[in-house]
Order: structure tokens, then C-alpha cells, then sequence
């Protein structure tokens, strides 16, 4: 049986040093970090709602979040604090804490995203790294990317995490040696797509599957057809063992995979195909073809259930918030309310009975409507942030 055995989220707050000198300073920083978390599980997207969102509560509420003076901060201390806060720090606390309540929960998709409200005159808008783990909507990781140097980040990203028992995806950006190695340093395994920024490995997997027959026996196979309205979508996809890490030179390689995809519209009459190709470090017996499918496909769920959600329900790319780090703070505060909703709306969505503090999850059907759901219910903000989501992870994980 496993069972979850974290610790509260205030807990993982205090951890990150005040930088503010000890002279006029009013609200503990814990208490002003998990006021943004209470108030994005609300779908607050700006420091004046962050603001407005502690005055409209009272003492006994706010002091659950760790603030001993009433009403809560305002937005320039909010401003002020969040600009020049020790984001990597925070980044690294909440990492941590997520990680003491997840056990490795399949795949963990990488991918970046441009923050669009942070560009400011000649300021470049900011650019964040996450981990996914798309299981439980959970941003297990992040980290804001320096000078466009995706690969550089993800290294970082990687080193501090363990990633025994996760599946590492990715885009054909991410598919380099240093990385691959990064991962299996790590503990971890793989599934990437290779395009053309690998040209000879590329060209080594395409002349694999260009005669099928002469390694027929190192091949699975799956397909799959989809309708979308008018539009028909088949995809292939063949996966192989016949080329070897050594052959190839990328390490833990076990397999190699051709994805074909046929996409017809039937009111255009129009019909496209297009071919990719991958490697992964799991062998045949761990993922044949239709893991192999499911797991590529997958990858994109952090675009769906993260960067879409953030934008469009949480707005992220219309705040204008500019100044320092409070562009990734307020990210930060985002994917925690997205990552409790989610846990909630998984606990629900597998049958399993939601923790009595947080009953009202059980009419959630997305992070979307469990944000409402909070915002509408007075003392659920606290509970959700002051204690942790233990009792839900550890229904989640609970196996026997």
C-alpha cells in the first residue's frame, strides 16, 4: 500500500527567506505567499484582486494563512515583495513539497510557455520551463528560461529532481544527448520525438522502417482513427527494437518509433499526411506500440491542462503584471490552485470518496469549475491552503 506523507504547504512557504529587513516589515512573508495562493485558487490574476481579495476577509480567515495584521497587504507591498522574492527558492520548496505527496505517477511532460503579459516596452516577455505530471494536473517543477536557452533550462530543471518511476516527454527541442543522459542519470525514462535537429538519427530511424520485413520481428504495431467533425484523423505507429544504444550512441535507448498521421476533411476533400519519428528508453515488454502511442499523445495534455487553462481561466496572458519575478510568482501561484484542483477533480474522477474538508469538489468536473466552487465558498480557500492535500493525494495514490 502507498500512502502519501507530506506536509503542509504554509510548512513549504516558511521555507523561503524574508529578503525584506526587519524595520516597518508588517505581514510575515509566509502569510503574503499563501494569500497568492489562496486568492489564484479564485482565480485572482492581478495584485490588486490578490489585495482586494484579503480585505474582503476577515481575521480568523487570514490568520489560517499565516497574516497577523488586518486587512491583508496591499498591492504595492505585494508589488514590492513578489518582484524581488527568491523565486528559485520558492520554485525549489514547492518542488519539494509535491514531491513528498506524489509518488512517480507515469509520464511527466516538459514543455515551455511565454508568459505574454510580461513584455514590457524593449523587456522580452518571460519564458517558463515546467514539469507536468499530467496524471494528477500537477506542476511538479519550473523554471524560467534565460536568454531563449530552453535546453540549458531543462537540464537545470532535471538535476533537481528525482525521476525513478516517471516518463520523461518531450518536443524535438528537448531531444539532445545531454538531456537524455540527464534523465537517465536521474533515475528516469523517456519518450521523444526526433525531427530534423537530429538529422543523422533521424535518417537512421527512417531507413529502419523504410523495409519493415527485415526486422519484422523486432516490430509492434497500433492505429488508430479519430473523428473530429468534419475532419478524419488515422494515425500509425510502428515501434522497433532493432537499434541499439550503441549503434546509435544515445544512452538507455530501447526502442525506436515511426509515427504516420492521415488527416482528411471531408467537407474539402482534402488529404494530408505526415511522418515523425522518436526513441525511447523503455523496452517492448515495459511499452509496446500502443503505450508508445498513448504516451507521445499524452505529452500535449500540458497543453490543455495547463497552459490553456492558465491563459483562459486564470488569465494569465492579459495580466500585465511586469515588474521583476512577480511575472513567475504569480505563475507559481497559478499551477499550485491548478494542481490542488486538479488532485481533487482526479480523486473524484476515479471513484474514490473526496476528503469531507473539501466535499464541494465531488460537483467538479475540471479545475475550471473547481475554482468556482472555491471562490464561491467561504472557509474552502483557507482549509485548502493553511492544512495540504494530503488526505486527497493519499486517497489518490492508495493502492490495495
Amino acid at each position: 500500500m502507498t500512502t502519501a506523507s507530506g506536509y503542509p504547504l504554509l510548512q513549504a512557504l516558511s521555507q523561503v527567506a524574508d529578503f525584506r529587513k526587519s524595520r516597518g516589515r508588517r505581514h510575515p512573508l509566509v502569510g503574503i505567499l499563501a494569500l497568492g495562493c489562496a486568492a489564484a485558487l479564485c482565480g485572482a490574476s492581478s495584485l490588486t484582486a490578490v489585495s482586494q481579495w484579503g480585505c474582503d476577509h476577515n481575521h480568523q480567515l487570514l490568520a489560517k494563512l499565516g497574516l497577523t495584521h488586518f486587512p491583508g497587504p496591499s498591492p504595492a507591498t505585494l508589488c514590492r515583495v513578489f518582484s524581488q522574492v527568491d523565486v528559485a527558492a520558492l520554485e525549489q520548496a514547492l518542488s519539494e513539497w509535491w514531491r513528498a505527496w506524489l509518488p512517480a505517477l507515469g509520464p511527466l511532460a516538459l514543455d515551455g510557455k511565454t508568459e505574454r503579459g510580461s513584455r514590457r516596452g524593449s523587456q522580452a516577455a518571460q519564458q517558463l520551463l515546467a514539469a507536468f505530471a499530467a496524471q494528477v494536473r500537477v506542476v511538479l517543477a519550473q523554471r524560467a528560461v534565460n536568454n531563449s536557452d530552453e535546453i540549458g533550462t531543462a537540464l537545470a530543471l532535471l538535476e533537481g529532481l528525482d525521476l525513478t518511476g516517471w516518463i520523461v516527454t518531450g518536443d524535438a527541442k528537448l531531444t539532445q544527448k545531454a538531456i537524455v543522459d540527464k534523465i537517465m542519470a536521474q533515475g528516469g525514462d523517456y519518450v521523444l520525438t526526433v525531427k530534423d535537429n537530429q538529422p543523422t538519427l533521424r535518417d537512421d530511424i527512417a531507413t529502419l522502417f523504410s523495409e519493415p520485413a527485415v526486422v519484422a520481428e523486432t516490430i509492434t504495431a497500433t492505429r488508430r482513427t479519430d473523428l473530429h467533425g468534419s475532419r478524419i484523423e488515422v494515425r500509425t505507429l510502428q515501434a522497433s527494437s532493432a537499434l541499439t544504444a550503441e549503434y546509435c550512441g544515445w544512452a538507455g535507448l530501447q526502442q525506436v518509433f515511426r509515427v504516420e498521421r492521415h488527416r482528411i476533411d471531408k467537407r474539402t476533400r482534402t488529404h494530408t499526411v505526415t511522418v515523425g519519428f522518436g526513441i525511447t528508453s523503455l523496452p517492448p515488454a515495459r511499452a509496446d506500440a500502443q503505450r508508445l502511442a498513448t504516451l507521445l499523445r499524452g505529452h500535449w495534455a500540458i497543453e490543455n491542462r495547463l497552459h490553456w487553462i492558465r491563459d483562459v481561466d486564470f488569465g494569465e496572458d492579459a495580466s500585465r503584471i511586469h515588474s521583476g519575478k512577480a511575472p513567475q510568482v504569480m505563475a507559481i501561484f497559478r499551477n499550485i490552485a491548478i494542481g490542488f484542483l486538479g488532485v481533487l477533480v482526479s480523486v473524484t474522477d476515479s471513484g474514490h470518496q473526496t476528503p469531507p474538508p473539501f466535499a464541494w469538489a465531488r460537483q467538479c468536473s475540471s479545475p475550471r469549475t473547481g475554482r468556482s466552487w472555491a471562490s464561491w465558498r467561504r472557509h474552502s480557500r483557507p482549509t485548502a491552503v493553511a492544512t495540504c492535500p494530503g488526505c486527497a493525494v493519499g486517497r489518490l495514490v492508495r493502492r490495495g
